[in-house]
């Protein structure tokens, strides 16, 4: 069966990068995308994915201020945190809010999709 995944950050072109590439996986599905944190809670809810990859920084409302309205309102939901900074006192600071993973971007397409896959069987 397919995992169904939320892709949410603010820039146009890592959104289309990380839809395209993980659509040459089988078992994973991008279901929809977000650009701001607002929008990411919204999309969350309407659709219900097993993972959301949540970028930190976006406008409005940050990865970090959305992260514990979507484990709100979907307790069920993976989400794996996604940004240009190593891990550290933010993986810490998303952790404790709720967050199953913690990736930097740059990371090799095949272990994001490997690590979307193991925070959704756990």
């Amino acid at each position: 069966m397919s995992k169904t995944v939320l892709v949410c950050d603010d820039v146009d072109e890592i959104r289309m990068l990380l839809k395209l590439a993980l659509s040459r996986f089988d078992d994973l599905s991008v279901i929809g995308e977000a650009a701001d944190g607002d929008e990411a809670i919204a999309k969350a809810q309407e659709l219900a994915p097993d993972v959301v990859l949540l970028d930190v920084g976006m406008p409005r409302k940050s990865g970090l201020e959305a992260l514990p309205e979507i484990r709100a309102c979907l307790p069920a939901v993976k989400v794996i945190m996604l940004t240009g900074f190593e891990a550290g006192a933010l993986w810490a600071q998303a952790r404790a809010l709720g967050a199953s993973d913690y990736i930097e971007k740059g990371t090799p397409m095949e272990e994001i999709a490997d690590r979307i896959r193991a925070v959704s069987s756990s």
